[in-house]
């Protein structure tokens, strides 16, 4: 969905009064404690259990599912030991509401093909999530993959790149955590 589809998607969520819009902010705060609780506990089941199996997600990367996101939370705890999110959730409407969200953990194992740093790394991003049953559904995120780079020591100056992956690199495909 382009950028003007999802403006019009919360356009046609809003009016709601100022009771429901409360009640609709409770509910995405509280499953958005829910996804940071799983994501610092390392919870196996935590994409089971709060994201839908037929859950789409659109990044910078393209569309993917359920599948990449599973391993995406793996990869991320193989890569960074100590890793921990919070949440806020900016605002919400109907069936959707947006998140910021921030990483923390030490770079202990492969990442983007370069070895270990130790170095504690952090980075954040923002997601739009469509929710149905308690579950997310659908969601559109932004991560500053940039400046996680930049403090792992990959890009130190404007127009300087890091390698490219190595074949089978941990983070492959490229999908930053959720913790959310």
């Amino acid at each position: 969905m382009s950028a003007g589809g999802l403006r019009a998607r919360l356009a046609e969520r809003g009016g709601l009064d100022d009771n429901a819009g409360r009640n609709l902010r409770r509910e995405a705060t509280a499953l958005i404690d829910r996804i940071c609780a799983g994501f610092n506990s390392a919870a196996p089941d935590l994409c089971d259990r709060l994201w839908s199996p037929d859950c789409v997600g659109h990044g910078p990367r393209g569309d993917f599912g359920l599948e990449v996101i599973r391993r995406s939370h793996a990869a991320s705890r193989k890569v960074f030991s100590g890793l921990k999110t919070e949440a806020q959730v900016l605002f919400a409407a109907g069936d959707m509401f947006a998140v910021r969200y921030s990483v923390a953990g030490t770079n202990d194992g492969m990442s983007h093909g370069l070895p270990p740093t130790g170095a504690a790394v952090w980075a954040c991003g923002l997601s739009v999530l469509r929710v149905a049953k308690g579950r997310i559904v659908e969601e559109w995120f932004v991560f500053d993959e940039l400046g996680q780079l930049r403090r792992l020591g990959a890009v130190t100056e404007a127009g300087q790149g890091c390698p490219p992956a190595a074949p089978g690199a941990i983070m492959e495909p490229e999908v930053p955590p959720h913790g959310s």
